[in-house]
């Protein structure tokens, strides 16, 4: 799968993370379940786009991908804020709502215009090899949280 096609995957994921989010509201422990899904997905999402598709696009669009640089960061401080944030809280959801709205403009254009630019810049030889870069670094963070989630369970069976 080439590294479009997997960071596109990330982005209907965190779309449907918002949308479970939506079905919540009003339940607090849900809502702060979800959102820490949705933090860490976001967080994990952007480290991959930085790590392995910005570093290549900044040499065919760089002002393209500082602003992508740009909207991360401004999702991460929103992050922050929501983490600090009780869901009892009428802030709580209009930090969401805004949280929703800068990833969905930054989706649309990656998708609408950066992604198709860095792909036929690149193309699709070298996406592909980035695709195949990213689907070890996604398997080794499984391995990761399976090893984790094994010995939490060992810890709390001793």
């Amino acid at each position: 799968m080439n590294a479009i096609e997997i960071l596109k995957t990330q982005h209907r994921e965190l779309e449907e993370l918002f949308d479970r989010m939506d079905g919540v509201k009003g339940q607090s422990r849900e809502e702060r379940r979800i959102f820490r899904q949705l933090a860490k997905a976001v967080e994990e999402h952007a480290h991959l786009e930085e790590r392995y598709l910005y570093s290549e696009g900044q040499e065919v669009d760089c002002a393209a991908t500082l602003e992508g640089y740009e909207e991360h960061e401004l999702v991460r401080i929103m992050i922050r804020k929501i983490k600090k944030t009780s869901t009892k809280d009428g802030a709580f959801g209009a930090k969401v709502k805004v949280m929703r709205e800068i990833l969905q403009h930054h989706i649309s254009e990656e998708e609408d215009e950066y992604f198709p630019l860095v792909e036929n810049s690149l193309g699709e030889d070298r996406m592909e090899q980035i695709g195949l870069e990213l689907e070890g670094h996604l398997n080794r963070r499984q391995k990761r949280e399976h090893k984790q989630e094994l010995v939490s369970e060992q810890t709390w069976a001793a």
